[in-house]
């Protein structure tokens, strides 16, 4: 991306970072559910999640210092790589960083399938029946946490623009906070919901992941409407820091979708998820937002009330999804369970046994 020097190159450069970026999440929530207890999965997938956060923050911080830095110095010249501009320096240091960090992937063992498998003909037609069944949850669960994608991935891309606009903060300045506010209240975020909705599983609220967001997302709402809205950029802030709170939901979203369905289709379950989540929430929000900025409030340069509508409009769709959802949840994770305990009864020595009787 860093070499690009055409917009055809850079598109096909990004094209190949979204395609290792895909291939990543759903191999890993497989393996992590076949690593730990369901009642700590909630708990073990906003841990690997935190990578996320961790990574925006640093994307505000580093990133807003870099192009302000660079762009000061109008460019800046690399011995064998000749003059490089802001936006390149960012990908290259982006690139640089992640090449040696890549090799980590060989210091973990494959857990292997924990339960029995059956043979590939048997499978498919379980799976079929599985998703057939069940498509009611999966329907409720990938609408609902898409368009909440829709409103983080929308608030992800304009706030430090809606910031410096609205309050005539600098590149660097609005990468410091809005870096630290993603990290700390972003982390905080990720770690407690999860540790809430394994603790909900553990006193029996099978539908634990969709049902916590039904009493979250009022104050989500609510928090969006008062950041895009207030003419104090102090509350603007303190609000978007309580919506970066809320927002880190994909290790509850993820660790659903593990819970309730079988285990050879976890990673088809997760990509199929995240094909939705991605076109519709990172496809669709940020630009939806700015034409509709366009269309409604005149120009560009009026974000806050098109994201305030956004906070106004879409939570109360997603309650209505999650709650739709949640009976479907709870029988898909009893589905689940229930095999789960059909494969434990019967195991080869079992088999074995009873034919020798």
């Amino acid at each position: 991306s860093a070499f690009a020097n055409s917009y055809g190159q850079l598109l096909l450069a990004r094209f190949g970072v979204g395609a290792g970026e895909a291939a990543l999440l759903p191999a890993a929530y497989s393996i992590i559910s076949d690593m730990v207890d369901k009642s700590r999965l909630g708990r073990a997938m906003a841990i690997f999640s935190l990578g996320s956060i961790v990574g925006a923050s640093l994307s505000y911080a580093v990133g807003g210092a870099l192009v302000g830095y660079v762009g000061a110095l109008d460019g800046i010249a690399l011995a064998g790589l000749g003059a490089l501009r802001d936006w390149q320096l960012v990908f290259l240091a982006i690139g640089a960083v992640g090449l040696p960090l890549a090799f980590l992937v060989f210091a973990f063992p494959d857990p292997g399938r924990r339960r029995a498998t059956t043979t590939g003909a048997v499978a498919a037609s379980a799976s079929r029946q599985h998703f057939a069944r069940h498509w009611r949850f999966y329907a409720c669960h990938f609408s609902a946490f898409s368009l909440f994608c829709f409103l983080g991935a929308a608030t992800t891309a304009w706030s430090a623009t809606y910031m410096m606009r609205e309050f005539g903060w600098t590149p660097a300045g609005v990468g410091a906070l809005l870096g630290i506010k993603t990290l700390v209240a972003g982390a905080l975020g990720m770690i407690g919901s999860g540790l809430i909705a394994d603790w909900l599983i553990r006193r029996g609220r099978q539908d634990a992941h969709l049902r916590m967001y039904l009493y979250i997302l009022p104050i989500h709402a609510l928090a969006g409407i008062i950041a895009f809205l207030t003419p104090n950029m102090w509350v603007a802030f303190a609000a978007l820091s309580f919506v970066s709170l809320i927002s880190p939901f994909i290790a509850v979203a993820a660790a659903a979708l593990q819970l309730a369905t079988i285990p050879e289709r976890r990673g088809i379950a997760s990509a199929t998820f995240l094909l939705v989540y991605n076109l519709i929430g990172f496809g669709l929000g940020p630009p939806a937002i700015a034409l509709g900025s366009r269309l409604m409030f005149g120009d560009n340069a009026n974000l806050g009330p098109a994201m305030a509508l956004a906070f106004g409009v879409l939570p109360p769709v997603i309650m209505i999804l999650l709650a739709v959802g949640l009976a479907p949840m709870r029988k898909a994770v009893a589905d689940v369970a229930n095999r789960d305990n059909l494969h434990r009864d019967w195991t080869p020595s079992a088999s074995s046994a009873s034919r020798e009787s």
